[in-house]
C-alpha cells in the first residue's frame, strides 16, 4: 500500500499471545498508546473496524501494511512470517522455494506490496523420497524458483475476517502476446496457457507445516472430533477422540488434525475456494466414476469437462432418477452457497430465471449434463437457492446477471495412503511382489475438498483485487468466501453435521473447522494441475522453437503481490462458548505448544530451524510498544520480580525503599515487592524493571543498585540517587556529586527525560506509600497479620519436621529386623535353589527333546502347506485358465453368429440386385429394338422425301408441301417415340438423347444434308452387343426447350447436332406458313420462320 508514514522499528518489550475467553495463560499486555500487539500503526483507523455479513462489529486483531521495503523472512528475522528453504515435494511441483525469492518493495509512486517472485531456473536436488520401494534418496530436477512464507507457530487465530488486497501473477505485458489484454480488465480470461503460476493464500491448523510431511502425516486435513470404530478407524487420525490420554499437553478426548482453508489457490481461468477436511465421505456417496474402460475409453478426465457418457459421472445427482435407482440417498454435502463475481462483464446467453431453474431442480434432472435452462449456474442441484442473505432479489446458485459465476469443483478429495498400502483406490497402492518399507505409521482415508472454481477476469492479473473470508467456529459457524466485499461461496456448519445418510448410517460427520490456524503465502508449479508452464517437467521454452511459448517464458519472472494482510475478530462478550475468536497459536481449547516440542524434528530441517523471535512487533512511538494501565503491569512485574535471584531481590527493595524486616525468604520478598509496586504506579516502573533483568546488577559505592552498563546508569542511578535526599548518607553521596547538576550532565534526550519525569512522580508516591505503612496504615496491619500466619505455619512446619524424625528412627529398627528376616530366608533360599536348578536340568534335557520333535513337525507342516498352497494355487490357475477360455469361445461365438446374420443379409441384398439387374436388362434390349425399328421407318421417311424433292413436287409445288406437311408430321410423330424410347431406355426423369438419336434427327430436319448414309452406320451402337450397354456409348444430353437457341450455320460440325433439338427448326425454301403449320403438327410453339438471306446474312436477332 502506499507508505503514510515512515515506519520506525524498535526492540519491544517481551511479546506474549494474545489472551482469549478460551486461550491459555499468556497474557496481553496493552501498550500505552492502546495499539495491539499485531496491528501494524500503518492501518488506517477508519480500517479498524468491519461489519459482518450478520450485521455484526468486528474489531481489527492483527495487521501487516507492508509499508517497509526489503523485509527478511529468514527463520528469526520477523516477528510474523517465515520463509523457506525447500524443495516442494507434493502435487507434481516443478519449482525448489528460497528465502531471497520473496520480500518487501516500494515502487517510485510509493505503493509497497510483500511480494513472492517465481522464475526460470535448474536445479538439480537429491531428495529423500519415502514412497520409493525400498525408500531412498533421487536426483530431483526443478525448473523453477519461487517462495513459501507462512506464520506457522507464530501467529495463529481461530475465527474471524481474513482481508488480503492481492495481485495474482499472469504473462501479462504487452511483449507476451496474452489475447486476453485487448479484452478488457472485466473480461473473463479465456487462454490458460498465459498463467503458468498456481499461486496460493490459505490456512492451516498449527499442529501440521506446510511441505514438511512429517507433521502432516495422519494430521493433515483433519477436522473429525468423534470416536466412531464402526465408523472411521480411529489408527487412521494421529490424534484420535478415542484416546483417554495423548499426552503431550492435549486435551483428552479430543480429535485433532490440521485441516486447511483456501482463500484462493489456482489460477488460469478460475480460482479455487475450498475447505479441505477429513475422514472423507465413502465411495457410496460420491460422483459415480467414469467408464475409462467403455465408454469414456477416449477421454478419461472427462469428469473436469463435465462430457462423461457415464451416467452419473457428470455432476452429483444428474440425472436424479439413476441416482436414487441406484442408491437410495441424498449425496456429497447439502446446501452448499454460490454467488457471481459481478466483475466479470454480463452476457446473455449465462442469464438464468429462478423459476426455470427451480422447477427443473424441483421435477429432477433427466439427462446427464446440466444447460443454462436445467440446472443452476453453480451445476450444484443440491445448492442453496434462497434469497442471499434472506434479503433482496437475487438467489444463491442463480445467475440473474449473466456475469462470472462460480461452479461446484470436480474436484472432490483424493484417497490418502502410506507407501505399504495395497488398497485399490490409493494413488500408486504397493503391489504384492513389493516388500513392505515400513517407513511410516500405516494409514488409508480418504479426505475431502469441499470447494468452488469461481471464473476469474484479467483485472486480477493486471491489479489489486481484495479476497475476504469470513469464518466462525462452532455449531452456528460458516465459512464465507467474498471479493470486494460481494459473497462468491459459503459452507455452513449445517452441511458438516446434517451430512446424507444410508441404511448404515456410514457417513462420517465432522465438526466445523476449529483449529488455531496459521497463514500461508507462496507460489507454485506443477505438470500435473489444470494450469502449467510450457513443457512441463523440462525446462521453459523446450526447444526453443515455438514462438508462443517464448513469448510466455519471457515473461518471467513473474510476481504475486499483497498490498496488505488484516484480521477481524468479534470482541463481543455474548459469543457461543464454541465460537473461539481469539488469536493464538496455543490456547487451552486446541493446545500445540508441547505437542510441537516434543515432536519438533517433524517440523523443521537443517535448513529450516525452528527460531524464536522476541520483538520485533511493529512500532511508530515508543508508547507503541511500552506497556500501558495497571491491569497490564502487574503480571509483567510478577514475572520480572521471580525472575530476579535472591541478592539482586534485596539490593532491589532496599533501593525502592521497602522495609524487609521479619522476610526471611524468597517468597516473603516477592511478595512484598510485587505487592507494594503493582499498587498504583506508571508504566515506567515496568520498563525499570525490564533493564533490571536485562543489567548486570551489583551494589554500587553509594548503597543502591548500580550495572556495568552505561546506558542503564546513565538513565536511572542519577534519579535513583537523588530521591534519597531524605536519608543522611545519600544526601552526603548527592553533594558530592553536585546536586542537581548530576542530570544535566548527562545530556539526557527527550524520551529519557519523559521517564525521568515519570520516575519522580513514582518516587512522590513511594514516599507516600512509606508514610503510610509506619503511621499504621491497613496496607502495614495486613502485613503483620501475614507475618504472625507465616511464623504459625512455621511453627506447625516445625512440628512435622519433627514427627518425621521420629517416625524414621521407627522405620531403621523396623528395617534392621526385616534385614535380619531377609538373611534366614535367603539360607532357605539358596536350599531350594540347589533343589530347582536340578529340577531344571531334567526340564532343559526334556525341552531339547520336544524342541527337536517340533521343529521335525512344523519341517513336516511346512512342507504340507507348501503342497497344499501348490495345490491351490495350480487349482486356481486352472480355474482362471477355464474361465478366460469360456469367456474368449463365448466372445468368438457372437462374432461368428454376428458375421452369419451380416452375411444372410448381403446374401439376401444381392439377390435383390440381380433381379432388378435383370429387369433393367430386359427394359434395355426391348428399348433398343424399338429404336432400331423407328431408326429404320426415320430413313425410309427421308428417302420418300428426297425423291419428291428429286421430282419437283408440281409445277407450283404444290404437291412438295402437301407431301412436305405430312413427312413432317410423321417425323414429329417418330421423335417423340424415339425420345420417349431414350427415356425409358435411362430410367432418367428427364428428357435425354444420345448423340447417335441427335445425328439422325439432324439428318431429317436439316434440308441440305448429304447423301444417304449406309443403315449400318446408323445402327452400328446396337449390333454386336445383345442386351449389353456398349460402353462406348456417346453421353446422353439434358433436353431444355424452355430456351430456345438458333441452330449455328449448316457448316457446323457435328458436335452441334443437340443444338437442332434445342434450336429453331431450318428448313429451306419454306415460307412463314409452312413454319406455323409444322409447329401445329408437333405442337412445338417454339418454331418460327426465319427466311434464308436474313440468316445467311445474320441479320436476325434471334441468331
Amino acid at each position: 500500500m502506499r507508505v503514510s508514514a515512515v515506519l520506525t522499528w524498535t526492540v519491544a518489550i517481551v511479546m506474549h499471545a494474545v489472551a482469549g475467553k478460551n486461550s491459555s495463560s499468556t497474557t496481553e499486555y496493552p501498550s500505552k498508546s492502546g495499539l495491539k500487539p499485531w496491528v501494524d500503526p500503518d492501518t488506517p483507523t477508519n480500517r479498524h473496524m468491519y461489519t459482518s455479513s450478520r450485521g455484526r462489529p468486528w474489531q481489527l486483531v492483527m495487521s501487516d501494511e507492508f509499508n517497509v521495503a526489503n523485509r527478511s523472512f529468514r527463520p528469526g528475522d520477523d516477528h510474523m512470517w517465515t520463509s523457506l528453504e525447500k524443495p516442494d515435494g507434493v502435487n507434481g511441483a516443478l519449482e525448489v522455494y528460497s528465502h531471497n525469492m520473496t520480500s518487501t518493495k516500494c515502487d517510485d509512486d510509493g505503493t509497497c506490496y510483500f511480494y513472492i517472485e517465481t522464475a526460470s531456473d535448474n536445479v538439480t536436488i537429491s531428495a529423500y523420497n519415502m514412497y520409493k520401494h525400498p525408500p531412498g534418496y533421487e536426483n530431483v530436477t526443478f525448473y523453477y524458483r519461487a517462495a513459501m512464507v507462512q506464520s506457522w507457530n507464530k501467529f495463529c487465530f481461530q475465527g474471524g475476517m481474513l482481508e488480503v488486497r492481492s495481485q495474482l501473477p499472469g504473462a501479462v505485458s504487452k511483449a507476451s502476446g496474452n489475447p486476453d489484454l485487448a479484452l478488457g480488465k472485466s473480461k473473463q480470461v479465456t487462454d490458460t496457457t498465459y498463467y503458468p503460476t498456481w499461486p496460493g493464500i490459505w490456512m492451516m491448523g498449527n499442529l501440521g507445516r506446510a511441505i514438511f510431511s512429517g507433521s502432516t502425516n495422519r494430521m493433515w486435513p483433519f477436522s473429525y472430533d468423534k470416536c466412531e470404530p464402526e465408523i472411521f478407524d480411529p489408527i487412521n487420525q494421529r490424534i484420535s477422540a478415542c484416546d483417554d490420554d495423548p499426552g503431550y499437553g492435549m486435551n483428552a478426548n479430543q480429535g485433532r488434525g490440521a485441516p486447511e482453508i483456501d482463500l484462493l489457490e489456482g489460477g488460469g481461468l478460475a480460482i479455487s475456494s475450498s475447505l479441505q477436511i477429513a475422514p472423507g465421505m465413502p465411495t457410496d456417496f460420491r460422483l459415480f466414476p467414469a467408464d475409462a474402460k467403455g465408454v469414456d475409453a477416449t477421454n478419461p478426465y472427462c469428469v473436469y469437462t463435465y462430457d462423461c457418457k457415464t451416467d452419473g459421472a457428470n455432476l452429483i445427482d444428474v440425472p436424479a432418477s439413476y441416482y436414487k435407482k441406484e442408491r437410495g440417498h441424498k449425496s456429497w454435502y447439502q446446501g452448499l452457497r454460490y454467488a457471481a463475481n459481478n466483475n466479470c462483464a454480463k452476457s446473455g446467453t449465462k442469464v438464468q430465471s429462478f423459476s426455470t431453474v427451480n422447477a427443473s431442480v424441483t421435477a429432477g434432472i433427466t439427462e446427464n449434463s446440466c444447460t443454462t435452462a436445467t440446472c443452476p449456474a453453480s451445476l450444484d442441484v443440491n445448492g442453496d437457492l434462497d434469497f442471499i442473505d434472506g434479503t433482496g432479489k437475487n438467489h444463491w446458485g442463480i445467475n440473474s446477471n449473466g456475469t462470472c459465476f462460480p461452479i461446484m469443483n470436480s474436484y472432490m478429495g483424493a484417497y490418502l495412503c502410506d507407501p505399504d498400502n495395497s488398497d485399490g483406490r490409493c494413488a500408486s497402492p504397493r503391489n504384492s511382489t513389493t516388500a513392505k518399507a515400513n517407513a511410516m505409521d500405516p494409514f488409508n482415508y480418504q479426505m475431502d475438498a469441499i470447494s468452488s472454481n469461481w471464473p476469474i477476469h484479467l483485472g486480477a492479473y493486471t491489479g489489486f483485487l481484495t479476497y475476504q473470508l469470513e469464518w466462525v467456529t462452532g455449531t452456528n459457524g460458516y465459512a464465507r468466501w467474498m471479493l470486494d466485499s460481494s459473497p462468491l461461496f459459503e459452507v455452513t456448519a449445517d452441511a458438516f453435521s446434517n451430512v446424507p445418510q444410508n441404511a448404515n448410517n456410514s457417513n462420517p460427520e465432522k465438526v466445523m473447522l476449529a483449529e488455531p490456524m496459521s497463514i500461508i503465502f507462496n507460489v507454485a508449479l506443477s505438470s500435473s494441475w489444470g494450469t502449467k508452464p510450457p513443457n512441463p517437467g523440462s525446462a521453459c521454452r523446450g526447444d526453443g522453437s515455438d514462438a508462443t511459448v517464448n513469448k510466455i517464458c519471457d515473461d518471467f519472472p513473474m510476481f504475486m503481490k499483497i498490498d496488505y494482510i488484516r484480521l477481524y475478530q468479534d470482541q463481543g462478550d455474548d459469543l457461543d462458548a464454541d465460537n473461539y475468536m481469539q488469536v493464538g497459536c496455543d490456547p487451552k481449547s486446541h493446545p500445540t505448544k508441547e505437542w510441537i516440542a516434543g515432536h519438533i524434528d517433524d517440523y523443521q530441517d537443517n535448513d529450516n530451524l525452528v527460531v524464536d523471535v522476541v520483538g520485533k512487533a511493529f512500532c511508530k512511538t515508543n508508547n507503541d510498544c511500552t506497556l500501558g494501565g495497571i491491569f497490564g503491569l502487574k503480571p509483567f512485574v510478577q514475572e520480572s520480580v521471580q525472575t530476579l535471584p535472591p541478592a539482586q531481590l534485596r539490593l532491589l527493595a532496599e533501593t525502592l525503599r521497602v522495609d524487609l524486616r521479619g522476610c526471611e525468604d524468597r517468597g516473603d520478598i516477592e511478595r512484598v515487592l510485587t505487592g507494594l509496586v503493582c499498587l498504583d504506579q506508571d508504566t515506567s516502573l515496568g520498563v525499570f524493571l525490564t533493564w533490571l533483568r536485562s543489567a548486570n546488577l551489583q551494589q554500587h559505592d553509594r548503597g543502591i543498585l548500580a550495572s556495568k552498563k552505561p546506558k542503564f546508569n546513565n538513565t536511572f542511578l542519577p534519579v535513583i540517587a537523588s530521591s534519597s535526599e531524605n536519608r543522611p548518607a545519600s544526601s552526603n553521596q548527592r553533594s558530592k556529586n553536585g546536586g542537581d547538576d548530576g542530570v544535566k550532565d548527562h545530556h539526557l534526550d527527550d524520551e529519557i527525560r519523559q521517564q525521568l519525569d515519570e520516575l519522580e512522580v513514582l518516587e512522590a508516591s513511594f514516599k507516600k506509600a512509606e508514610r503510610l505503612v509506619h503511621t499504621g496504615s491497613p496496607s502495614f496491619e495486613k502485613l503483620k497479620q501475614f507475618l504472625v500466619e507465616l511464623t504459625v505455619l512455621r511453627a506447625k512446619e516445625q512440628k512435622a519436621r519433627a514427627f518425621l524424625v521420629r517416625q524414621a528412627n521407627i522405620l531403621q529398627k523396623q528395617h534392621e529386623e526385616m534385614h535380619a528376616e531377609m538373611l534366614h530366608s535367603r539360607a532357605q533360599l539358596d536350599f531350594f535353589v540347589e533343589g530347582f536348578t536340578n529340577l531344571r536340568k531334567r526340564h532343559d534335557a526334556l525341552l531339547t527333546d520336544a524342541t527337536r520333535m517340533k521343529a521335525e513337525s512344523e519341517s513336516t507342516q511346512d512342507i504340507f502347506v507348501s503342497m497344499s498352497a501348490h495345490d491351490c494355487h495350480f487349482e486356481q490357475l486352472m480355474r482362471n485358465t477355464l474361465q478366460k477360455q469360456m469367456e474368449d469361445n463365448n466372445e468368438l461365438q457372437c462374432r461368428l453368429k454376428q458375421a452369419h446374420d451380416d452375411l444372410e443379409t448381403a446374401s439376401q441384398k444381392h439377390k435383390e440386385l440381380e433381379v432388378q439387374i435383370s429387369q433393367l436388362k430386359q427394359e434395355r434390349g426391348d428399348a433398343l429394338k424399338d429404336a432400331y425399328c423407328y431408326k429404320r421407318q426415320l430413313r425410309v421417311c427421308k428417302t420418300r422425301m428426297q425423291k419428291l424433292q428429286q421430282a419437283g413436287g408440281g409445277a407450283d409445288g404444290s404437291f412438295f408441301r402437301a407431301q412436305s406437311v405430312t413427312l413432317r408430321q410423321t417425323i414429329a410423330t417418330l421423335v417423340g417415340m424415339l425420345r420417349d424410347a431414350v427415356v425409358k431406355d435411362t430410367k432418367s426423369p428427364k428428357q435425354t438423347l444420345s448423340k447417335g438419336a441427335l445425328s439422325i434427327l439432324y439428318q431429317v430436319l436439316a434440308p441440305n444434308v448429304g447423301a444417304f448414309e449406309p443403315e449400318s452406320h446408323l445402327l452400328r451402337s446396337s449390333r454386336g452387343s445383345g442386351n449389353q450397354r456398349d460402353t462406348t456409348e456417346p453421353e446422353s444430353v439434358e433436353l431444355n426447350i424452355a430456351q430456345p437457341r438458333v441452330v449455328q450455320r449448316y457448316g457446323n460440325d457435328s458436335s452441334d447436332l443437340d443444338e437442332v433439338i434445342r434450336g429453331i427448326l431450318l428448313v429451306e425454301g419454306a415460307t412463314s406458313g409452312d413454319a406455323a403449320e409444322c409447329a401445329r403438327i408437333i405442337s412445338e410453339a417454339w418454331i418460327k420462320f426465319i427466311s434464308t438471306e436474313a440468316f445467311a446474312h445474320g441479320d436476325c436477332q434471334d441468331c
